[in-house]
């Protein structure tokens, strides 16, 4: 006998009377598009989705306080319970402070493509620590005194590790210097550049995937409640790097996931396009720069907002003259 699909419309040459569909294809796509199930034949019931309205729309956290909610009372219980409020350190650069500070006993990533500015915001942020004990372990062998001594910074306050850029070496001064407390601020510099001894061992065309990740990772796992009580802020430069043969990400930090879980505080940094300025248009035009503009977006944070972004000026200890004519040159004019 013949029947109608109540899926298409179509004939079909049916067995029994009761048949509905022509296929087991079109029973499925009759009972997905119409919310019904297979094997018991009753319609779905809808989902109950529970809707909690804000007082504010646009700020879904402004949300009214319980009756007789008291914040103070209650941050005071909180702090007795072992939490602690989180201290700050400013970075010098009051636009960047206006968007965050480094938290204290906190690890904070700072991480960027090269010349956008990392080193330069951390040795101005050291600047702006007076009479603060400073570790800077420079794995990249790459600080120069001269720029030292025009950021104005104290060699009995500054203190250098650049020996080696092996973990095995760096992680010991590392775990020294975060037990006695005695540094308000650590900068690794950077993560990226640092290796393993078995990886400069073994030949240049093997494997050693993760090995880096592994120690950094372990390493991590063993000071943080030493970071936490030494209340010093710990900060690593880490490098943006591009993925070769994959499609996402594009991009990635060197170091394993482990440092991203650990970090309080992830900062994105980036130049902007017209990014070289000079103190006058004029010295703009001839190429005579003193800084650069660059925008920092905080992509993780667990002590403020994440995912807001500034822009600000990191300025060079003297004008540099660039001849190259590949930068854009702000229209307007530039003073300070």
């Amino acid at each position: 006998m013949k029947l109608v699909c109540l899926n298409d419309g179509v004939e079909f040459e049916a067995k029994r009377k009761t048949a509905k569909f022509c296929s087991d294809k079109c029973k499925t796509e009759y009972a997905r598009a119409n919310n019904i199930d297979e094997g018991t034949g009753e319609v779905k019931s809808p989902p109950v989705i529970h809707k909690v309205e804000a007082a504010n729309p646009e700020n879904p956290y402004d949300r009214p306080d319980p009756a007789g909610y008291d914040p103070e009372a209650a941050l005071a219980a909180f702090k007795k319970k072992g939490l602690e409020a989180v201290e700050w350190l400013t970075t010098g650069i009051p636009a960047f402070d206006a968007l965050t500070m480094i938290p204290k006993g906190r690890l904070t990533q700072i991480e960027g493509r090269y010349s956008v500015g990392k080193t330069t915001l951390c040795l101005n942020m050291v600047a702006g620590l007076k009479d603060r004990n400073v570790l800077y372990v420079d794995t990249e062998a790459s600080l120069n005194p001269e720029l030292l001594v025009a950021l104005r910074l104290d060699p009995k306050k500054f203190e250098i590790y650049n020996k080696s850029a092996y973990l095995e070496d760096i992680v010991p001064v590392l775990k020294d210097a975060i037990r006695a407390a005695k540094y308000d601020l650590i900068v690794l510099d950077s993560l990226a550049m640092s290796t393993t001894k078995t990886i400069d061992e073994s030949d240049i065309t093997a494997s050693n995937i993760g090995q880096k990740a592994k120690l950094f990772n372990k390493f991590l796992e063993t000071v943080m409640g030493d970071l936490r009580n030494s209340k010093t802020a710990f900060v690593i430069i880490n490098q943006t790097r591009d993925k070769i043969g994959t499609y996402t990400p594009e991009t990635y930090t060197p170091g394993g996931t482990g440092k991203d879980y650990n970090s309080s505080l992830m900062i994105s940094l980036k130049t902007i396009k017209s990014w070289r300025f000079g103190r006058t248009a004029a010295d703009t035009k001839k190429k005579l720069f003193i800084g650069q503009e660059v925008e920092a977006t905080i992509i993780k944070s667990k002590v403020n907002t994440p995912w807001r972004t500034a822009k600000f000026k990191l300025y060079y200890p003297k004008p540099i003259d660039k001849s190259s004519e590949e930068e854009e040159v702000p229209d307007s004019e530039v003073t300070f």
